[in-house]
């Protein structure tokens, strides 16, 4: 009797190890034990190549602890039907109830969310042991299962989240949770969107970019130049939509003592760089680095000039704005009062959405006005509303075919959309 007693208490201790390992071993991360067997540990290799197969280790930890928990329950039910009779049955079963739940399940499982790392590392070579002597009877059931999904209706397995989405999606987490900074979410996420963001979404726009005639006296520039915030001039022909080359500040002044000869700029620019709109400013980076380049000039399909983009444009991309004492502070968008946003047409989508936190569609154009343009279809009217998703965009002025001042707030759910909302005089008509 006193045997069969111990061999209850053993077998669910062991279901208490395997339904440990089983939380451990499925929430750890397993780029942390990557790491971990990058720096030699025995156990987290073994523990590596489990977590490799992790249905055979899951289906083996399922056998096992099953194993465990029902020849616990028979032994307890044959003593206490010896001892108590056929009620034996009752307290067999009430009392296997308390101990599985609360020793074999509860207990372990907790103390295994709570030291995962610590839990999953002692228990690997133990969990190494039953996956060799279980993989048949594994194997046996993951086999019974899939047949049984393959007469279900699962409808499709879901979509695996890439290794980017996951990452987000911890970022996002920790944000939340107070445990991450928004400034530190934003340069994460960066790095992230690097692939993701096109150079056409973050470059300057043609009409903001300040450039000379290429016919401007040499010795004419130089004194322009006291007024013009810019290390690098783009020059162009006629027209500021022909760009034709790139004056730097450096070259201006090595040159110095011959200015005085030039009377165009051709003999002191450089050829421009041409890059197309669609490419990822990942890409642009490194070309950036191989060329050892800071500025290209941004073309769409039929190469028609965009706008420019910089390198130090890609790098606020991470870190966020870099504003040196040139540069004009918060004079594209200010946050009113009541929560709403006044902003210039030309701002930035991507700069408004990481300094709100909202979320803007991105890819239908860079600019706040090109994506009202592009929403409405047509060029609205000052005094006009647009709804863009889950924003309201009200148009304050506008100056020919330039939208110039918006405003912008979070609409809320209860509030009725601009297309459902009656217009005046629509009462009573059939």
């Amino acid at each position: 009797m006193t045997l069969v007693v111990v061999g209850i208490l053993l077998l669910l201790a062991a279901s208490a190890f395997t339904s440990g390992t089983e939380t451990a071993m499925t929430s750890l991360d397993r780029s942390r034990v990557h790491q971990l067997a990058e720096t030699g540990q025995w156990r987290a290799r073994i523990l590596e190549r489990l977590l490799a197969d992790r249905e055979s280790l899951i289906g083996a930890l399922l056998v096992g602890n099953n194993i465990f928990n029902i020849l616990a329950a028979s032994l307890a039910t044959d003593v206490l039907i010896t001892l108590t009779g056929h009620s034996g049955v009752v307290y067999a079963t009430f009392i296997m109830t308390v101990l599985v739940v609360i020793f074999s399940e509860i207990l372990p499982k907790t103390y295994a969310l709570r030291f995962n790392e610590r839990f999953a590392l002692f228990m690997a070579p133990a969990a190494r042991v039953l996956v060799v002597v279980l993989w048949p009877a594994a194997m046996a059931a993951g086999w019974i299962v899939g047949q049984i999904f393959r007469i279900l209706p699962t409808g499709g397995a879901d979509k695996a989240a890439t290794a980017s989405e996951r990452i987000r999606g911890t970022l996002q987490f920790m944000a939340n949770q107070g445990s991450l900074a928004k400034s530190e979410r934003d340069m994460l996420g960066g790095v992230l969107d690097l692939d993701h963001v096109e150079v056409g979404q973050i470059m300057t726009h043609r009409r903001k970019i300040f450039s000379v005639d290429v016919a401007t006296p040499a010795i004419e520039l130089e004194k322009m130049l006291v007024n013009v915030p810019h290390s690098r001039i783009p020059v162009h022909d006629q027209t500021p939509d022909h760009i034709v080359g790139v004056v730097t500040i450096r070259d201006l002044f090595e040159r110095r003592r011959d200015l005085p000869g030039l009377e165009n700029l051709h003999g002191l620019m450089k050829a421009p760089w041409f890059v197309p709109e669609t490419r990822p400013i990942r890409s642009q980076l490194q070309a950036f680095r191989a060329k050892r380049a800071h500025m290209a000039f941004v073309v769409d399909e039929y190469g028609d000039l965009q706008g420019l983009i910089t390198l130090e444009d890609i790098i606020e991309e991470i870190v966020g704005e870099i504003d040196d004492e040139t540069d004009a502070v918060g004079n594209e968008f200010s946050i009113q009062a009541d929560g709403s946003v006044i902003a210039l047409a030309a701002a930035s989508v991507r700069d408004l959405n990481r300094a709100m936190d909202w979320n803007l569609p991105e890819d239908d154009a860079s600019t706040l006005g090109g994506l009202v343009t592009e929403v409405s279809e047509r060029i609205p009217s000052a005094g006009e509303t647009v709804d863009i998703a889950d924003f309201r965009v009200t148009i304050l002025a506008h100056e020919g075919n330039w939208l110039e001042n918006l405003r912008i707030f979070k609409r809320p759910p209860d509030l009725p959309s601009v297309a459902d909302t009656p217009k005046v005089g629509d009462a009573g008509q059939n």
